[in-house]
């Protein structure tokens, strides 16, 4: 049972990968997705603001249409519990709350979360959330 969910897990996410970078074009599907072997992407994730802080790689979440970013919710989704994910939802409707209560709009806000691919981290301002999919396994560090 067990490995028929893990599976399943594995499934949902190479399908919802999939559907994510079928809404990209070129140029996007270039700048989302890295080697699994890339290091320096890797080691390349913060939760620091990215206006003169962080350089992040990956697409920023503000460059999507309201179809990409349904479908890369979707694929957030894929690899978190329910629970796991309104807690995605949570911090980035917090990071909203910010931009309007402090008028920054380049140091906090929802859209400025991003997405990369590599094996599958995704990552944000105030939480980034880091799975690697292997076979059937995910493994969910560091977060």
């Amino acid at each position: 049972m067990a490995e028929r969910r893990r599976r399943t897990t594995s499934s949902r996410f190479a399908v919802a990968a999939n559907t994510f970078l079928a809404t990209l074009d070129p140029n996007q599907r270039q700048s989302v997705l890295f080697a699994i072997d890339d290091a320096q992407q890797r080691a390349h994730w913060s939760n620091l603001p990215t206006a003169g802080m962080v350089r992040r790689a990956g697409l920023c979440m503000r460059e999507l249409t309201t179809t990409q970013r349904t479908a890369a919710f979707a694929l957030v989704a894929s690899v978190l519990s329910k629970r796991g994910f309104e807690k995605v939802q949570q911090f980035m409707e917090a990071d909203g709350v910010l931009k309007r209560n402090e008028g920054n709009s380049a140091m906090s806000g929802e859209d400025l979360d991003y997405i990369s691919i590599l094996g599958a981290p995704f990552g944000g301002h105030q939480l980034a959330v880091n799975v690697t999919i292997a076979g059937e396994r995910g493994v969910l560090t560091p977060a």
